[in-house]
């Protein structure tokens, strides 16, 4: 077992697409081996940049496990940003989300942080 077995969803898999929040993980998890475990284009085929990102919402909420403020990540801390954990063919990975692209996928982070986000 490993550290990121511990954010697993758990229960049923979801669909693509579908809704679900996503908690907040310890920023400890948000390594390098996860972050170069997949990006937006190589695992989504996704192009980034904003348009793109929140174009693809329903795929990427499908797979998000969790998030952490950008600037708290040991490696790549970035500020203006949230740290998306993900889970899709059996790996897991992150990103950096901006927060206007954050907000538009994940609304739920916002509600969650201090003073709205």
């Amino acid at each position: 077992m490993t550290p990121m077995d511990s954010v697993m969803p758990t229960g049923s898999p979801r669909s693509p697409g579908a809704a679900h929040p996503i908690e907040r993980l310890d920023p400890g998890l948000f390594d390098w081996q996860t972050w170069r475990a997949g990006s937006p284009a190589d695992v989504f085929e996704i192009l980034c940049r904003t348009a793109n990102l929140i174009a693809a919402a329903g795929a990427l909420r499908a797979c998000g496990v969790g998030w952490c403020e950008g600037s708290s990540t040991p490696c790549r801390p970035r500020s203006g940003n949230v740290a998306v954990m993900f889970f899709k063919d059996d790996r897991h990975f992150w990103f950096h989300l901006r927060d206007a692209e954050a907000r538009a996928i994940f609304p739920e982070i916002f509600a969650g942080r201090q003073g709205g986000g």
